[in-house]
Parts: structure tokens; C-alpha cells; sequence
């Protein structure tokens, strides 16, 4: 059950993320599924229970946090717009079979929570219906990649094919366009890989990036802004 103890847990992790809240930082929190675990296994920290999910964005909002989508929070960083204390940012990516993504929907609909979604694009083939829900909801996407592949291992030719392949499948599915930002599966990527996308995406640094007055934590690894894909 998620008590207390947990929440107190949860927002000591959230204190060593953002700093001080005087400096008024905003955290981008990940997770990948939820499911509940096997007894005796420990399911790794982005993965939790559907219930201690909703329980842990119920225990937020009662201290004071909001949620904005990504997208909102790096085109205010941009304009200079200060966003109010205690915003976060809820990202998803990974894990997205249809089981896990309908329990992510109910809840964050539920919550009145708007988060932000990386998607695979092969993921997309197995529950069209599924995710043409999520875009309805006005839940903002972004590309991470079709096959979910470690980009340093790709050539670059591979690497944009990618990024194009699940453009294209979005738009197939749901008639609309991933939002401009792209995260590496992993987090990882290298000179070769950021070459290969010169031109059409501009890096967000991995961990923190500056606005007038503000830090804005990435906790959840590098994102770059997209042209074209």
C-alpha cells in the first residue's frame, strides 16, 4: 500500500531532483509501465502498481504539485514565462503494450493529469484504436525511435529512417503529428548519432536546462527538439 512512508520517500527523491524549492525547479519524472510485480521480485523503479501510481499522483496533487505536459514547460522556459511552484512534468516511454497503456490512459483521465508520451512506433501496429484515444485525450507524443534500438548502434541512415518511420506511423494512426521533441531509448546517443540528426533537432541537455531565474530537471534522460521528424 502506499503510505506515508512511501510519499515521504517519494518526495525526498523529488527534493534531491529539483534542489531547494526556493529556486523554484521544475522535475521531469518518467515511468515506463505499470504493472503489478511477481511476489519476491522487485520491479525496477520506473515500473510500479497501476494503484501506487494513482496513489502517488493523488499524494502530489494534494501538496501543491500540477502537471504540465513537456511541451508546455519548454516553450514557457523559451518565452521566459515563469511557471507556477510545484509544477512537474509526467513522462512516459517504453513498455507501451495495450494492457499497460489502457491503465496508464484511466488514470492520468482519472487524475486530470496531462502527461507527455514517447512512443515506439512499432508499438502503434498492435493497438491502433488504443492510441487514437490517447491523441483524442489531447495527450502530447513524442518520437523514440520504431524499434526501441540503442541509436549509437545505428548508421545515420538508420537512424533518420527511424525517426520517419514512426513520424509517418503516427500520422497514419491518428491523422495528427508527434510533438516537436525526440528522446533517445536509454538515453543514450553519441556523436554519430546526434550528426545524424544535425539539421533536424536542436539538444535539450540531459540533465538541467537554464531560464531566467529557473532550473528545469531532466531526470528522465536527453530529449532533443525535432525539425522535420
Amino acid at each position: 500500500a502506499f503510505g506515508l512512508r512511501t510519499l515521504g520517500r517519494l518526495a525526498g527523491r523529488l527534493r534531491a531532483w529539483c534542489g531547494p524549492l526556493k529556486a523554484e525547479p521544475i522535475a521531469i519524472l518518467t515511468w515506463h509501465q505499470l504493472f503489478d510485480p511477481p511476489t519476491g521480485v522487485k520491479a525496477p523503479a520506473q515500473n510500479v502498481a497501476p494503484r501506487r501510481f494513482e496513489d502517488q499522483l493523488a499524494g502530489l496533487q494534494r501538496r501543491g504539485y500540477r502537471f504540465w505536459s513537456l511541451n508546455r514547460l519548454i516553450r514557457a522556459a523559451n518565452e521566459g514565462e515563469r511557471p507556477p511552484a510545484r509544477t512537474l512534468v509526467v513522462t512516459f516511454d517504453d513498455g507501451y503494450a495495450p494492457v499497460n497503456v489502457r491503465s496508464i490512459l484511466e488514470i492520468l483521465v482519472t487524475e486530470k493529469v496531462k502527461a507527455t508520451f514517447f512512443i515506439n512506433g512499432y508499438y502503434l501496429s498492435r493497438d491502433p484504436q488504443l492510441w487514437r484515444e490517447v491523441a483524442a485525450a489531447g495527450f502530447p507524443v513524442g518520437n523514440h525511435t520504431y524499434y526501441h534500438q540503442d541509436i549509437r548502434t545505428l548508421t545515420q541512415a538508420e537512424l533518420k529512417r527511424e525517426l520517419r518511420m514512426t513520424s509517418s506511423a503516427w500520422k497514419t494512426v491518428t491523422g495528427g503529428g508527434l510533438i516537436p521533441y525526440f528522446r533517445p531509448p536509454y538515453g543514450a546517443y553519441d556523436a554519430s548519432s546526434a550528426n545524424a540528426v544535425a539539421g533536424f533537432v536542436n539538444q535539450v541537455p540531459r540533465r538541467a536546462f537554464d531560464a531566467p531565474g529557473r532550473r528545469v530537471t531532466v531526470t528522465a534522460g536527453t530529449m532533443w527538439r525535432k525539425r522535420g521528424f
